[in-house]
């Protein structure tokens, strides 16, 4: 663990905390009790979450290989601006890569990163091909849980909220009977006529509403002159509707190039991450039911990617590609409550909170647009990260950061985050709202009266109704199923229906056993490894050719990149794990005693939850190491190559120069 450089915060002012990094410390103590190879513990280490195979642990029901990633993240890491204070960025890369050099190959390849090794044949080419590994990944938080640990819990919710959307189903469509009445008595009440007008009549005396609330063509009935045609009425907020519509239709072709759509067909490839979203994007007509209280349903969801489609218990996460930078700006419509968070992540900035754009922390459920930059200047690029909050690297945040300070809301577990659709656009204004839903009105026959009116309302409310009862809502339907609950045109009390009620309660004793979820700072993939320009002299700002990602040439025997996808860490922990790379026996792991070996010779004696274990010396590793290959033989004879020191003797101002040689051997 001390080579690793085991730690549980960042460091820094605020001092974040590295997310459960005690689960790091029992993996390895499970690990050294089971006997793990020493080249799956590098695989694990280097790229865990990339193994074809993983290691599961089936009695924790964990997964075992991805708590090696952890490693990469016990390091100093700064909260600050890294756009601002570049340095911040590469020192914890240099520290990332010190780390993984001297654990695994007993090298110090960070001593390359302003000029070429002193010693070993080691380049700066080399070093920044490792850079450029590391900077086409991103810091996590990786969910270790495996879903079987789930299932059953998640089985029943979904199985009793099929259910419950039957029971509810048939309940709102004897309660849309009466909506005719409500309606009528919302156009023609008089402002001053009661002392509590209905919820209804509340909406629509609200002069606030937009085009898109189908109120808004209510209010505009009830503000009409008393003598005026209904009729003639009609036809006009019917051209109005149809020619704003055209207009908001063209204007959003125009401005806004779709770069992800969560609820078409073929889904956007960004990561995800957590058993939130384990099951992908959700249909229109999802529904989110309440944990407390005498509400019902919570919200009824447009098409998209949600983490609580089953449980804001359970977590999630979701990383964009990299933004293409050719226009200004990128807006995201999500949703969110419970403190889950989105913000612009800018190139391996894992604490960032400033560059970008910032972090946005979101609270009270409500479908919003937010904007960011697509570029954070200069040859910086970003991608967009939304986390529940277990899945939040920078969580618990420093006081106040999470917009409260209630410490009942900080503790909860239920957090939960859903995103529809990404646009890029050049205009700082957001996409329009378009009107399809509200259009439905004016396909039935134009009304002669108020209750031709209602009437109408009636049978759009009907139809939707029918559609997210059926499972086959579009998003209008769910656009107008939330207006009538908003407006109370739908019952949503547990009291008004007994079966409806006891669904409810199953429910939520079903999901109030969803276990929290475990996870672990860790490290994933970030696009592919393209490589990073040479910096001269370790100078951010003087920036050099483009060296690919791959491993250092002494070792490889070539110059060429990695061939596959991704960020290259993959190929590096075969590379690092091959039996032709003797370079790890110089650091050999805890193990047993081999037959053959005294206690003297093997090492130091170590227990570990009563099992015997020896850490072997110097010479006990040497003698346990495979034999040299020819690679390490050129790294050896570099070593042992005679340099010259300078020191002074007291007394003596000129320099007396010796000449000593270096043993390999002697050094770890």
């Amino acid at each position: 663990m001390n080579v690793v450089r085991f730690a549980e915060t960042h460091g820094y002012e605020w001092n974040h905390e590295i997310r459960d990094a005690w689960r790091y410390r029992d993996y390895l103590i499970r690990a050294f009790n089971s006997d793990v190879p020493y080249d799956q513990l590098v695989r694990e280490h280097v790229a865990g979450d990339l193994l074809e195979t993983p290691r599961l642990n089936e009695r924790l029901e964990i997964n075992e290989s991805i708590i090696g990633t952890a490693f990469w993240r016990f390091g100093e890491l700064g909260h600050d601006d890294c756009v601002e204070f570049p340095e911040i960025r590469f020192d914890a890369l240099d520290n990332q890569i010190d780390t993984f050099s001297k654990a695994f190959q007993g090298l110090t390849i960070s001593c390359a990163r302003c000029h070429d090794h002193k010693i070993d044949a080691i380049s700066t080419k080399d070093y920044y091909a490792l850079v450029g590994i590391l900077e086409s990944c991103s810091q996590v938080v990786h969910t270790i849980d495996s879903p079987q640990r789930i299932a059953d819990a998640v089985s029943q919710t979904q199985q009793i909220k099929r259910e419950l959307r039957r029971k509810l189903g048939k309940h709102w469509l004897a309660a849309i009977d009466s909506v005719q009445d409500s309606i009528v008595s919302a156009i023609c009440e008089d402002k001053g006529a009661k002392k509590n007008p209905s919820a209804l009549r509340k909406h629509i005396a609200n002069e606030k509403l937009g085009l898109a609330d189908p109120g808004y063509v209510l209010r505009r009935l009830a503000e009409r002159e008393a003598d005026a045609d209904i009729t003639a009425l009609w036809r006009v907020l019917k051209n109005e509707y149809a020619t704003e519509q055209a207009r908001r239709a063209r204007s959003n072709a125009d401005n806004f190039e779709v770069w992800a759509d969560f609820g078409a067909a073929d889904s956007p490839t960004w990561s995800t991450g957590g058993l939130g979203l384990s099951n992908g994007p959700g249909r229109a007509g999802e529904f989110t039911l309440t944990h407390e209280g005498d509400q019902i349903v919570a919200a009824v969801l447009p098409a998209g990617l949600y983490t609580n489609a089953n449980s804001d218990r359970l977590n999630g996460s979701l990383r964009s590609p990299w933004v293409p930078t050719k226009q200004k700006y990128i807006s995201v419509q999500l949703v969110g409550d419970g403190r889950s968070m989105i913000r612009p992540v800018v190139d391996s900035c894992g604490l960032n909170e400033f560059a970008g754009g910032g972090l946005k922390y979101l609270a009270g459920g409500a479908t919003r647009w937010k904007r960011l930059p697509t570029s954070a200047g200069g040859s910086h690029r970003s991608f967009i990260e939304l986390t529940t909050k277990s899945d939040n690297l920078r969580w618990p945040d420093r006081p106040g950061r999470a917009g409260t300070n209630d410490a009942k809301e900080l503790q909860s577990l239920r957090s939960s985050f859903g995103v529809l659709r990404a646009v890029l656009h050049d205009a700082p204004a957001a996409p329009l709202p378009e009107l399809k839903p509200v259009l439905s009105l004016f396909e039935e026959p134009h009304p002669t009266d108020d209750a031709g009116v209602a009437e109408i309302y009636q049978s759009v409310a009907h139809e939707a109704v029918v559609a997210w009862k059926d499972d086959r809502a579009t998003d209008a339907d769910v656009h107008w199923i939330n207006w009538l609950l908003k407006t109370g045109l739908l019952p949503n009390s547990a009291q008004g229906d007994q079966q409806v009620g006891e669904l409810l309660k199953q429910y939520r004793e079903s999901e109030s056993t969803i276990p929290e979820p475990r996870v672990v700072a860790g490290l994933a993939d970030q696009g592919n490894g393209k490589g990073f320009p040479v910096l001269k002299g370790g100078d951010p700002q003087q920036r050099m050719a483009v060296v690919p990602a791959r491993y250092i040439e002494v070792i490889t025997d070539t110059s060429q990149p990695f061939a596959s996808g991704g960020s290259g860490r993959r190929e590096l922990a075969e590379l690092i794990a091959s039996p032709s790379n003797s370079l790890p026996s110089r650091r050999s792991p805890i193990r047993p005693m081999p037959s053959g070996f005294t206690t003297k010779s093997a090492g130091t004696r170590l227990e570990m939850s009563g099992v015997t274990r020896w850490l072997p010396t110097p010479q006990s590793r040497n003698s346990l190491s495979a034999p040299s290959s020819s690679k390490s033989c050129l790294l050896r004879r570099r070593r042992q190559r005679c340099r010259t020191s300078r020191i002074r003797r007291p007394g003596k101002r000129t320099p007396i120069t010796r000449t000593e040689t270096q043993d390999a051997s002697s050094r770890t």
